[in-house]
């Protein structure tokens, strides 16, 4: 008796131990991009040695990605792990004929990272420490090479990433938010230019168009004040809407002063829309509506004369504070 309860207990053990590390994501259809968001492994600190293919990460935490942060780790900063294991059945067409032309969309990651797949690394989104450089918000499919996937289908991606520990602790820690996908490189990459161009670039555009005619009425009639605060307040819509979307990224010019012409034109808009409100309502400014201005404008001067994004992270709460308090 004492020798089969001992080995149901065995039995049990290994049970446990194998339902606590996360099988390897089952792939048997690559037609269209298939998801991978879900429960990856994760594991804070760095080493490089952490991209191999063979590394045990049975000790490794599961996560969900994307998320706003890992479990406990809410503000965390400094480098951070994610691994995920794909097994891919090459005996579907689908799958067989795709390696080799196999790619994977990241989505937004704060705050800069490095993906492997294979243990080789294959491109990344800003720059890690100690030559550090954030840029969370930019999309990418990178390409998977044929050699990245071994006989037996088995696709090891590991994720390298670092979290700027300025960043504020209400922002989030690693993967938290857009598309992760595998798929076809041409698939994933037409994808991505749909979504850059809708609908945010489409409708930054009709903004634009907006703006730019009631400027040219309020030119040609300068009584019509109504008309030139909506102008300049669908203008920067326009642009804010640009600079909200993966578009953006079109334009080669420094992650930072994306992220600061983002701000600039979202800390003036409650400006120019009251400014607006009144000159169609024929209301005289008072002293409240002045001392919004006078604090927009100086979220504005912040943003625009402090160097860095240190006003950015510092002022956006606040901002999102004041703001609901003004409407």
């Amino acid at each position: 008796m004492k020798t089969a309860a001992s080995c149901v207990a065995f039995v049990c053990l290994l049970l446990l131990g194998a339902g606590s590390a996360i099988a390897a994501l089952p792939v048997a259809d690559l037609s269209q991009p298939v998801s991978i968001s879900g429960q990856w492994r994760f594991q804070p600190g760095d080493d490089p040695a952490w991209a191999a293919v063979d590394l045990d990460d049975s000790s490794w935490t599961d996560t969900t990605v994307p998320a706003s942060y890992p479990q406990g780790l809410a503000g965390y900063g400094g480098m951070l792990w994610y691994r995920l294991t794909l097994d891919l059945d090459l005996s579907r067409p689908s799958v067989s004929e795709n390696v080799g032309a196999l790619a994977v969309n990241l989505g937004n990651i704060m705050s800069a990272y490095e993906l492997y797949a294979g243990g080789q690394r294959i491109g990344g989104v800003g720059r890690l420490p100690p030559q550090q450089q954030v840029v969370y918000d930019h999309h990418r499919a990178f390409s998977i090479p044929a050699s990245a996937v071994d006989t037996d289908g088995r696709l090891v991606l590991a994720l390298r990433v670092w979290r700027d520990p300025e960043a504020p602790d209400y922002f989030e820690t690693g993967p938290y938010q857009g598309e992760f996908l595998l798929g076809n490189v041409g698939d994933l990459r037409e994808r991505m230019l749909r979504k850059a161009l809708l609908p945010k670039f489409v409708l930054a555009v009709l903004y634009l168009v907006v703006g730019l005619y009631h400027l040219l009425i309020a030119r040609r009639n300068p009584v019509l004040k109504e008309f030139f605060w909506f102008g300049l307040f669908t203008v920067a819509m326009a642009v804010y809407t640009f600079e909200t979307s993966q578009s953006r990224f079109f334009v080669d010019i420094p992650y930072l002063w994306h992220k600061k012409i983002e701000f600039l034109m979202l800390y003036i808009s409650p400006l120019l829309l009251g400014k607006t409100l009144l000159a169609v309502t024929r209301t005289p400014e008072n002293l409240l509506t002045r001392g919004f201005n006078l604090l927009f404008l100086s979220y504005f001067l912040a943003v625009l004369l402090v160097p860095g994004d240190a006003a950015m992270q510092r002022t956006l709460a606040s901002f999102q504070y004041l703001g609901a308090f003004w409407a």
